[in-house]
């Protein structure tokens, strides 16, 4: 029988109660089925985790924490050294499209763990916490592109960010629900061109 530590145990009923909640929700979540997914004795539960409540808390911190750096990497990661900005916005949000495409379940899991953050008294505040760090690094991103092309903004960066954080939900919400990739790049088109109304650059080079 296999042995593992306190912080392997906890791991690995993480990534089991994201795999579950991923296909089937977070109702389906129960002690017996996170076990019997990570491939533990249901015995061994309580050396990781108090209760249900206790994963569930972990498994939604775990959750909104990576999808924060995952969206990071897809709206920061991909500036290039040269581009005009309206390219760079464009290619930013349809990095994003990517990332959704390329994982959908995990996608879902985050999805619905924020919305049972939502729901849960104690967990209010990281799903307020999250939103405030999503907001953070899109401000962060709008900037970098300013600073990259030269090409100020002319509203501030932080009321921008919001328009940002709209279309990446916007974005997962339509590819989660109808897997439809053009509904998807549409969204992200629009958003590009929503922002590109609040550079200091000539109309005729918003993108089109």
């Amino acid at each position: 029988m296999t042995r593992y530590t306190v912080a392997e145990r906890r791991e690995l009923l993480i990534q089991a109660t994201l795999r579950i909640i991923a296909a089937d929700g977070v109702q389906s979540a129960t002690t017996r089925a996170i076990c019997r997914e990570a491939g533990m004795a249901q015995a061994s539960f309580h050396y990781a985790f108090r209760s249900r409540d206790a994963l569930l808390a972990a498994a939604v911190q775990y959750a909104l924490d990576d999808d924060v750096e995952r969206t990071a990497d897809a709206l920061i990661g991909v500036l290039p050294e040269e581009t005009d900005l309206p390219t760079l916005v464009h290619n930013c949000l349809a990095a994003y499209v990517e990332s959704v495409i390329a994982d959908p379940n995990r996608e879902q899991a985050v999805l619905s763990l924020m919305g049972y953050a939502r729901s849960v008294p104690d967990l209010q505040p990281i799903a307020e916490q999250t939103y405030r760090k999503y907001y953070e690094l899109a401000a962060n991103a709008l900037q970098a592109a300013a600073d990259l092309t030269g090409v100020p903004w002319r509203t501030d960066v932080t009321d921008l960010a919001p328009i940002v954080i709209a279309a990446t939900d916007g974005i997962t919400l339509a590819y989660l629900s109808t897997r439809d990739r053009e509904v998807a790049e549409l969204i992200a088109r629009s958003a590009a061109q929503t922002l590109m109304m609040h550079a200091a650059v000539p109309a005729d080079e918003v993108l089109g």
